[in-house]
């Protein structure tokens, strides 16, 4: 089961720091953004040594325009009430 570990920030975001074993019972810590949610850095240990880290850099939360989204305005509406 996933614990929370810490708090910090990193890339000016506050974040919350998880600690849990994967899958092929390695340890691993998630840094996620407090605001969005997203997991901004990952870092996987054997015993306590880290094997690797990633970071997730150019996130963007509520990108997206209502137009991008919809269909054209030349799609038909069906509608499917009984």
């Amino acid at each position: 089961a996933a614990k929370k570990v810490g708090y910090e920030k990193y890339d000016g975001r506050a974040t919350t720091i998880i600690e849990y074993n994967n899958s092929e019972g390695r340890r691993e810590r998630l840094w996620i953004d407090q605001y969005s949610g997203i997991p901004v850095l990952q870092r996987v240990f054997d015993n306590e040594k880290k094997l690797y880290e990633h970071t997730f850099t150019k996130l963007a939360v509520n990108a997206y325009s209502e137009a991008d989204v919809s269909p054209p305005a030349t799609y038909p509406v069906v509608n499917q009430t009984d």
